[in-house]
């Protein structure tokens, strides 16, 4: 490959935008990593297939911009594509660049259920308060044992509706930035202490394996340990007959990592690319907001989630940060490959 090749190619790879390069049949000839990423197709499957193919429409005669669906996953993009026209006025293709809409829209959906998440609390919190007071007056004069299972039920309702209310508080919550430095063992070993008791009473097994050292990242104790308790809590609930959990630390590269894996019913593969959305939930009494809420909190520390789940054989939940070191030298990758290819070129 040629330096101006490789340099065109490094441009390719680095783009956060998706990059679509058609040739004058309309073929796909290019189509980068962030193409890819955002659409939910591989490479090898769309080049050489024609652009009406994937976006169910010809390209345009002259620069358009639109916002559309495309892909596999269904996202919302918005696109610009322009033809590229040679000096005697011939068509050679054509270039799409576009961006997902997906996060602005999800931000404006937080933003109208955060709103109304406040509007809820102020309505419920102080009735819900005096609810729970009257039906512990209730339980001390209760004369008979039905009367106490009773009094116990309404007690029960009144403590998930508190915590329905304060689970979508939380999630409606800007997330706090990364401010010092946390061990991730730590925090893994503070939630398996919290989730002790609910694994004992559910025959759950649970197996620690923690990576000695280099596992420190920069961010908030108390936000993590609620994030990797939200995961041990689900794989739990996913094994309601017992099983077996194995939390792991590891390093992954220039990343810390800790997954949590199951040995529960696991994920149809319908339901992957929905567990993480908000109020999304198969398990009968679940808000959908647990695992939502993960998602939050990983993003915040500019983290990422992978999953792996076999129906009857179980999950594993993957989270990857960022090493300090790593978030130094990210901004610089470019400008580093750039000022190679000049010192190469000058020798």
């Amino acid at each position: 490959m040629t330096e101006e090749g490789y340099f065109t190619q490094t441009i390719l790879q680095e783009l956060e935008n998706g990059l679509v390069i058609l040739n004058r049949e309309g073929q796909i000839i290019e189509f980068n990593p962030a193409a890819q990423r955002i659409t939910g197709y591989q490479r090898e499957e769309v080049i050489g297939r024609f652009y009406r193919e994937i976006w169910g429409v010809d390209p345009p005669p002259a620069t358009q911009e639109r916002e559309t669906s495309i892909g596999s996953k269904k996202v919302s993009i918005k696109s610009k594509i322009s033809p590229v026209i040679n000096e005697a006025g011939e068509l050679l293709g054509w270039v799409d660049i576009f961006q997902d809409l997906s996060p602005v829209q999800e931000k404006m959906a937080l933003a109208e259920v955060g709103e109304a998440a406040a509007q809820v609390a102020h309505e419920i919190k102080n009735p819900l308060g005096g609810i729970k007071g009257f039906a512990s007056l209730l339980k001390r004069e209760a004369r008979e044992e039905s009367q106490e299972r009773l009094i116990t039920h309404i007690a029960e309702g009144i403590a998930n509706i508190d915590k329905l209310v304060n689970d979508l508080l939380d999630f409606t919550r800007p997330q706090p930035q990364p401010k010092q430095l946390v061990d991730l063992n730590l925090i893994a070993q503070e939630a398996l202490t919290l989730l002790a008791q609910e694994a004992d009473l559910r025959k759950i097994a649970v197996e620690s394996q923690m990576k000695g050292k280099g596992m420190k990242i920069e961010g908030h104790s108390l936000k993590l340990r609620q994030a990797i308790l939200n995961l041990l809590l689900n794989a739990v609930q996913a094994m309601p007959q017992g099983g077996k959990v194995v939390i792991k630390t590891f390093r992954r590269g220039e990343r810390a990592s800790i997954s949590i894996s199951d040995t529960g019913c696991g994920i149809p593969p319908q339901f992957k690319d929905q567990i993480f959305k908000p109020f999304f939930s198969k398990r009968e009494g679940g808000t959908g907001l647990g695992l939502a809420l993960v998602r939050r909190i990983v993003s915040a520390h500019q983290g990422e989630i992978s999953l792996r789940s076999k129906v009857g054989k179980g999950t594993t939940v993957s989270l990857y940060f960022p090493l300090p070191s790593s978030s130094e030298k990210s901004p610089t990758k470019i400008r580093d490959r750039s000022s190679n290819l000049r010192s190469r070129k000058n020798k």
